[in-house]
């Protein structure tokens, strides 16, 4: 089995091509980091920010569904 750097490596790559909502973000990080080394860092940097997203959006739903439940109560 490959190093799991070079796993995600290919799985930022593929990202590339794809209409995602992250490519634009992938492709500057892309265009700024062209060495191999590079792309290491990219990757972490591309992780991380989908990870915090993906955190905060299920915060935020979270959120969202608690209040309106609290709006629902205040109706009964």
């Amino acid at each position: 089995m490959n190093n799991p750097r070079e796993i995600a490596i290919e799985i930022v790559k593929r990202f590339i091509g794809d209409d995602a909502w992250v490519t634009p973000l992938i492709r500057s990080y892309y265009k700024t980091f062209r060495d191999h080394r590079d792309s290491e860092l990219m990757t972490e940097l591309v992780y991380g920010t989908v990870k915090n997203y993906i955190k905060l959006s299920k915060v935020a739903n979270t959120y969202l569904a608690r209040s309106n439940l609290n709006s629902l109560n205040a109706l009964q």
